[in-house]
C-alpha cells in the first residue's frame, strides 16, 4: 500500500529539487504516490478566466493541465514513474509515481459533475485515495 502525498503547487518549482531529493529519500522506505498542486500555473488560469470570460470547461480543462505539467515536472526531477490512469495506478507497482490527472478528470462532465471553484487539487488527491488506489 502507497503513501498518497500531495504537492503543493506553490513549492514548485522554487523548491521542486530539494522537494524531489527528500521525496526519493522516502520512497526509499515506503511506496509513495503523488498528486501535483498546479500551483503558478492555475493562478495564470485564473487571471484569464476574469480577464478573458473564459467558460467554466475551458478553465477547468486549462488548470487539470497545469496540474498534468507540474505532475510531469516532478517526474522528471525527481526521476519518478508518471500514470496517467487510475487503472495503471491500480496495475503498476514502480513507486514512486506521479499522477497526471487530465485523462481521468477531462472525461467527466464539468457542469453535471465538477463544481469548478470548488475543484482543487487537494479535491483531486482525495477523491484518488478514496479510490484506493493506494
Amino acid at each position: 500500500m502507497a503513501t498518497l502525498i500531495k504537492i503543493g503547487g506553490s513549492l514548485i518549482p522554487g523548491h521542486v529539487e530539494k522537494l524531489c531529493s527528500s521525496l526519493r529519500e522516502v520512497a526509499a522506505a515506503h511506496p509513495v504516490l503523488l498528486i501535483a498542486g498546479g500551483g503558478e500555473l492555475v493562478d495564470v488560469v485564473r487571471s484569464y478566466r476574469k480577464k478573458l470570460a473564459l467558460s467554466d470547461e475551458t478553465a477547468y480543462s486549462m488548470a487539470v493541465l497545469a496540474m498534468d505539467q507540474h505532475a510531469y515536472l516532478l517526474a522528471e526531477i525527481g526521476g519518478f514513474a508518471i500514470s496517467r490512469s487510475l487503472r495503471k495506478l491500480k496495475k503498476q507497482r514502480t513507486v514512486p509515481q506521479v499522477f497526471a490527472p487530465s485523462d481521468v478528470l477531462l472525461n467527466l462532465p464539468v457542469n453535471d459533475v465538477i463544481d469548478i471553484d470548488r475543484m482543487t487539487s487537494d479535491t483531486i488527491a482525495a477523491f484518488v485515495a478514496g479510490w484506493g488506489p493506494t
